[in-house]
């Protein structure tokens, strides 16, 4: 059997000083072994393993992405394309909500009271 990682990537998601643990880690790795069919032939047999893992603290979400034919393949890229366009949407919300977060704070600073 012979097996091949075809991409790996972890990043750490805090900045130095922040809580340890938080990363990303992303695999895809294709497994490609011999074995016999029904009529005892020889065959060739592959299978890719997508693994996608993110963990905040002791939190941690594992997502298994198929890749065994094309059709869960295009599936597994919308999945992916969905979640990317959904993580862009929450990223504006909260930069929305830090532009609120700041001026509520130089408010605050030139009244010298709370909001």
């Amino acid at each position: 059997m012979a097996s091949k990682i075809i991409y790996r990537e972890r990043k750490f998601l805090n900045q130095l000083g922040f809580h340890s643990g938080a990363f990303i880690f992303a695999e895809i790795t294709r497994e490609t072994f011999k074995g016999r069919t029904k009529k005892n032939k020889d065959k060739t047999y592959t299978h890719r393993y997508c693994t996608l893992n993110i963990a905040d603290c002791s939190r941690i979400i594992n997502l298994d992405l198929d890749l065994d034919t094309i059709g869960s393949a295009n599936n597994s890229v919308r999945k992916l394309d969905i979640l990317i366009k959904t993580l862009g949407f929450y990223r504006e919300a909260l930069q929305r909500e830090l532009a609120v977060m700041k001026r509520d704070k130089e408010l605050k600073g030139k009244s010298g009271r709370s909001l």
